[in-house]
């Protein structure tokens, strides 16, 4: 069997040729040679394709074409011709002047299909139909099932990019609001850091006012039970009785302190005396204290000059006693300003 295309050629040539009769006027009758036409190709067929059905009702003296789609049908006079081998011919006739027009050649496959052997286009074979309308009937609820599931196709598409929209607006607010946030945590941190900084800074100058004004408390004040050089002697006293004391108990234990045991005392003769230095600085005439200035700048002078070229460090017992030289020195220097510049 030849191998078809599916088109509607029939259908096209068909209309062709009935605006063509029709417009000539009247029609034709069929001339059938051979077996009789009705046994052989009339009744109902249907072009065999995917598109809209072409619906052809053939009769004894023409061939009628219908489509679902449009209500009017052609209307062809034709000529059955038949074939040694079995194949026919249907040709559609010119009024005018009586000239035959070709429609197609084919031939019986069984008795519900016509092969279609030839025809001007690509031809498609036609199978035989019991009930037009109900096959009209059945393409119509096709085409609107089709109309229907291409229209949910559609609106689903159309909710589809809408979805996709409004998600591309939420993911662009969730971007914009994260960098927002983002950037009012910086603000947020960096401010923080400003107070932790400003707040470090006041806590630092009321740590040094909290120094000035002890040190300015005790330059100027007087114990209630006595002098301020009492009181001064006093601790003088009781820090060197602190230093006899720790010695006496390494001696107890069976020990002897080291060259440098008193180097340990070094800060707290230090401090001491800068204690009485502040008191001296506040209480004292200035043309005195300048006097005085003067000789503790020559004894500051005159003690790390010691320090660093008397001791060597070589060995951690003569680094011990290069301490105890300046826990000594100390002691002397305070004791001796308590003893004569205090009152």
């Amino acid at each position: 069997m030849i191998m078809i295309k599916k088109k509607s050629w029939i259908m096209s040539l068909m209309l062709a040729t009935a605006l063509f009769l029709t417009a000539c006027g009247g029609t034709t009758e069929s001339k059938i040679t051979g077996i009789t036409t009705e046994s052989k190709i009339t009744g109902i067929w249907k072009l065999d394709e995917d598109e809209e059905p072409t619906f052809l009702e053939i009769g004894e003296e023409q061939i009628i074409s219908r489509k679902p789609s449009n209500d009017e049908p052609m209307i062809v006079s034709y000529i059955f011709t038949e074939t040694q081998n079995d194949n026919f011919f249907l040709e559609a006739i010119n009024p005018e002047d009586g000239s035959k027009v070709f429609l197609l050649e084919g031939y019986m496959d069984g008795k519900d299909r016509i092969a279609v052997v030839d025809a001007p286009g690509d031809p498609a074979d036609l199978i035989r139909v019991d009930d037009m309308e109900k096959e009209i009937e059945e393409h119509e609820k096709k085409a609107k099932a089709a109309e229907e599931e291409q229209t949910r196709i559609d609106t689903a598409q159309r909710k589809e990019e809408k979805r996709q929209e409004e998600q591309e607006k939420a993911d662009e607010k969730a971007r914009t609001d994260e960098e927002e946030r983002e950037e009012n945590e910086r603000k947020v941190a960096a401010e923080e850091r400003e107070k932790e900084e400003l707040a470090e800074t006041e806590k630092e100058d009321e740590e040094e006012n909290e120094k000035s004004e002890v040190v300015t408390a005790a330059a100027t004040s007087k114990p209630s039970n006595g002098s301020v050089k009492d009181e001064y002697y006093q601790k003088a006293r009781n820090l060197h009785d602190e230093m006899n004391s720790d010695a006496s108990e390494i001696y107890s234990e069976g020990g002897t302190p080291s060259e440098g045991f008193a180097g340990q005392y070094y800060t707290d003769w230090d401090n001491m005396l800068n204690e009485v230095w502040s008191l001296l600085e506040v209480n004292m005439p200035s043309d005195e204290y300048e006097v005085l200035l003067a000789e503790q700048l020559e004894w500051i002078e005159m003690k790390e000059h010691t320090f660093a070229t008397e001791y060597s460090d070589l060995t951690a017992a003569e680094r011990e006693k290069r301490y105890a030289y300046l826990s000594n020195a100390t002691q002397e220097r305070a004791r001796y300003l308590i003893d004569n510049y205090l009152e």
